[in-house]
């Protein structure tokens, strides 16, 4: 645990909740790693840098309130074993990002987290009930898949964001969220996704599919899916059920823009969705 005056402290290279060969739980009763201080960050780029957090008895890794701000995690497997080709769940949440500001899960050039395996949870939670957690993003990671971005092993939803302001994804900034049981995404209002895969496999060319949603808005405004930018638009295709569902007399205000919503990252064939979008 980093407690609240805990900064500026790297965690790199760990087996957290698992063997020594990483391929099965030796569970931490609760969290495998909680953050209650700044600029504090899991994960690395580096060769041996990955943190494998996986088999502990709630949230992988917990940034929790707001003094965990600036919380950066990255290059981390939260979820499987050490090969990211198998579940070892944890038992809550994969990451859990409450309540505080500035944090980043994932970061580009080989910076992303798979988190994966969790079937009675989110893999990643952002949410916050305090108007200062701002300027949140999740950055390439891959949620729902193996290591690959070519096989499932599946969340219950693979990222849901209940924080105003927070950023899924990015023209150059790609998670690929798919194979997850229930939705792919569940937004609560506020938030912005651009350029991700949604339901398809990391070619873009292959159904992967979310057995639900690709991206669900459960009585929300003000959610922006998409974007007129190149690299904005998200690819949703191949899921169970809608592409995209709106929902509820609260769900107002939300704007779906320049995407590709059954078809192949291209446009070009097609992987459809069950209904592409659905507004009740």
């Amino acid at each position: 645990r980093m407690s609240e005056g805990a900064h500026h402290n790297t965690l790199y290279g760990n087996l957290i909740g698992l063997n020594a060969e990483g391929t099965a739980a030796i569970s931490n009763r609760v969290w495998g790693v909680r953050i209650q201080g700044p600029s504090n960050t899991v994960g690395g780029l580096v060769a041996g840098a990955r943190n494998v957090v996986s088999g502990n008895g709630s949230s992988g890794i917990w940034a929790d309130g707001t003094n965990a701000c600036r919380t950066l995690i990255y290059g981390n497997y939260v979820g499987t074993d050490i090969t990211g080709s198998n579940a070892v769940p944890n038992g809550s949440y994969g990451i859990d990002v409450s309540d505080a500001a500035n944090c980043q899960v994932g970061t580009s050039g080989g910076g992303g987290n798979l988190v994966s395996g969790h079937t009675n949870s989110p893999g990643i939670m952002v949410s916050t009930i305090v108007p200062t957690a701002i300027g949140n993003v999740i950055r390439c990671n891959y949620v729902g898949t193996d290591a690959s971005g070519r096989f499932a092993i599946p969340n219950s939803v693979g990222i849901s964001v209940d924080c105003p302001g927070a950023v899924v994804g990015g023209d150059v900034y790609r998670n690929i969220i798919s194979g997850n049981l229930r939705s792919g995404m569940s937004l609560y209002g506020g938030v912005v996704v651009k350029g991700n895969y949604i339901g398809v496999d990391v070619t873009g060319l292959s159904a992967l599919s979310n057995g639900l949603y690709g991206v669900d808005i459960w009585q929300a405004s003000s959610n922006q899916v998409g974007g007129t930018d190149i690299g904005e638009g998200n690819v949703i295709s191949g899921n169970g059920s809608a592409g995209i569902r709106i929902f509820g007399s609260d769900s107002v205000r939300n704007v779906i823009e320049g995407n590709y919503i059954g078809t192949d990252r291209d446009g070009e064939n097609a992987l459809g969705n069950d209904i592409g979008v659905f507004v009740e």
